[in-house]
């Protein structure tokens, strides 16, 4: 049987960002370590069903299996759309 193994998990709010670094167990599922995170406190208002997440900035399914030094990062929607917010950028400067 293997030891458990480090992983990173990021998470941001508009006021600011959290780290947490959990053990785990070989064969842990991403969903897994997101319930593991709520359980610890560290997320408590995290929807850990629906939530998207990924791997080092790219999104996993809810089967993805984590690996030893996985940063797991948990996304929230955007505040406002890039495009949209490039045209109102590009309108401020022409004024």
């Amino acid at each position: 049987m293997r030891k458990p193994f480090p992983i990173e998990i990021i998470y941001a709010s508009p006021e600011k960002h959290y780290v947490l670094n959990l053990m785990v167990a070989v064969g842990t599922t991403i969903r897994e370590v997101l319930a593991l995170s709520v359980a610890t406190k560290a997320f408590p208002a995290l929807d850990v069903v629906n939530v998207p997440v990924g791997v080092f900035g790219q999104i996993v399914r809810d089967d993805y299996v984590v690996c030893e030094g996985d940063r797991v990062e948990v996304y929230r929607p955007l505040q406002c759309d890039p495009k949209q917010a490039r045209r109102l950028r590009a309108k401020q400067r022409t004024r």
